[in-house]
């Protein structure tokens, strides 16, 4: 199959950490089925993988984040706690991270 360069590159959804889960916030390279790497800054980097590729005892919350990732066409997670919120009826927010961030 031949991909185009529009199909290698794609774009990265800029998230705040307080979509993740407090106990995934410094933790989320360990979660089932998550690439991620901590950037300085408390500046998180996440692959978003393809569909058939999630397992079965993957994070609900990180499920929920791919999903809306690949709806938009990105590759790639990139949280920042300075970035603000996006629509809680689009992805949860969860108020134990928002709490310990205060």
């Amino acid at each position: 199959m031949h991909r185009t360069l529009a199909d290698q590159v794609r774009g990265t959804l800029e998230l705040s950490t307080y979509h993740l889960p407090l106990h995934l916030v410094h933790r989320l390279a360990d979660a089932p089925g998550v690439i991620a790497d901590e950037l300085p800054d408390g500046l998180i980097l996440m692959h978003v993988p393809a569909a058939h590729q999630v397992p079965a005892d993957a994070e609900p919350a990180v499920v929920v984040i791919w999903e809306h990732a690949r709806r938009l066409h990105c590759n790639r997670v990139l949280f920042d706690p300075e970035t603000p919120t996006v629509d809680p009826h689009l992805l949860p927010v969860f108020p134990d991270a928002l709490a310990a961030a205060a």
